[in-house]
């Protein structure tokens, strides 16, 4: 299945809530740029942005035009780093 028919956010977004997201993309090397956006119009920004390299969708949502965390609506996704690896050059303490 194609991102365009079944795209990997509508998993966890629902353009019936009420909310924001973010897209950020890296037109070059050194620039960001963030967009902001209603959920009710998720698809048409998803569809815009499809494609296009070094462009991220935010995975939780906000009440706000930003991503302050006293802004945060949904923790839609969240995950955790377990950094299990050992290393030969542990202390023993």
């Amino acid at each position: 299945m194609s991102f365009k028919t079944n795209p990997e956010p509508m998993h966890y977004h629902s353009e019936d809530r009420d909310g924001k997201c973010s897209i950020l993309q890296r037109p070059s090397k050194d620039v960001y740029s963030q967009k902001t956006f209603m959920l009710s119009d998720i698809k048409k920004f998803i569809d815009s942005y499809a494609g296009q390299l070094d462009t991220w969708i935010g995975q939780n949502e906000f009440n706000r035009y930003n991503r302050k965390l006293i802004n945060l609506e949904r923790l839609v996704v969240a995950f955790s780093d377990l950094d299990t690896a050992v290393s030969r050059n542990k202390c023993n303490t």
